[in-house]
């Protein structure tokens, strides 16, 4: 099944309802569950749950530190192309403003590549506009290859790849990708891009789990909060993580 189909399950589900009946036992029981659910996701999103923000804070804290140890990661983006095809409605990127476009040649990415790496900086993530006729899969690669030795771990945030994309950045060192849906209702999606590529909601729906499945090592996703009802939408990607890590 894919994912906007499993998605789809979940649309008939009231979920401020849901929410507004959440109790301070039902809360109190969730937190003391091994494994919770995405139904118990929502109810931790409820008003009676800002009750309990600290045992909350407490419980995501010791999940860390028994996945990740005790450690801060920490990056540097690095923008090499803001050129834009898209016109979104909430972004000052839209190809509808007029501002000052840079696209950054092959060595001028080899000389931030080093200056960062000089600072001590280790990890990098490379973002673009959403330009694919711009910032083609070629430059991609090519700003890939140059930052390789200059870091130990190499993210993007670009425009939606095809399999094939995916697979030919992670072959030239690439081990994170950073994809943001933006807004999980179609209906509200389609409402704030309008026009460019990124209309195509199901091609960015579904990056994520292309790049999974050439095995990118990390993945960074979630909505763009404010678009639509927060509860809504951080229902949608908990289901999305949920689907992805299955």
């Amino acid at each position: 099944m894919d994912f906007r189909t499993k998605l789809q399950e979940y649309k008939n589900i009231d979920i401020d309802r849901y929410a507004g009946s959440v109790t301070s036992r039902t809360v109190e029981s969730i937190l003391e569950k091994e494994k919770l659910t995405v139904h118990d996701f929502v109810a931790l999103l409820s008003d009676t749950a800002l009750n309990y923000l600290e045992p909350m804070a407490a419980r995501a804290a010791s999940l860390t530190r028994k996945h990740f140890g005790n450690v801060i990661f920490l990056f540097t983006p690095l923008y090499i192309s803001n050129y834009c095809d898209n016109s979104c409605r909430y972004c000052s990127f839209s190809c509808s403003h007029d501002i000052d476009r840079r696209h950054l040649s092959g060595e001028e990415i080899t000389r931030e590549a080093r200056a960062i790496s000089a600072t001590g900086m280790r990890h990098i993530l490379l973002l673009t506009g959403e330009s694919p006729r711009k910032a083609t899969l070629e430059y991609l690669a090519e700003a890939v290859a140059r930052c390789r030795d200059c870091f130990s771990s190499i993210g993007i945030e670009v425009y939606p790849l095809s399999v094939d994309g995916y697979a030919r950045c992670i072959a030239e060192g690439v081990d994170s990708l950073t994809i943001y849906q933006e807004v999980y209702d179609e209906r509200l999606y389609h409402e704030y891009h309008k026009g460019g590529p990124k209309n195509d909601y199901r091609y960015r729906l579904e990056a994520p789990e292309r790049a999974c499945r050439q095995n990118m090592h990390k993945l960074t996703i979630g909505p763009l909060l404010g678009l639509n009802d927060f509860r809504k939408e951080a229902f949608a990607a908990a289901v999305h993580v949920q689907y992805l890590q299955h």
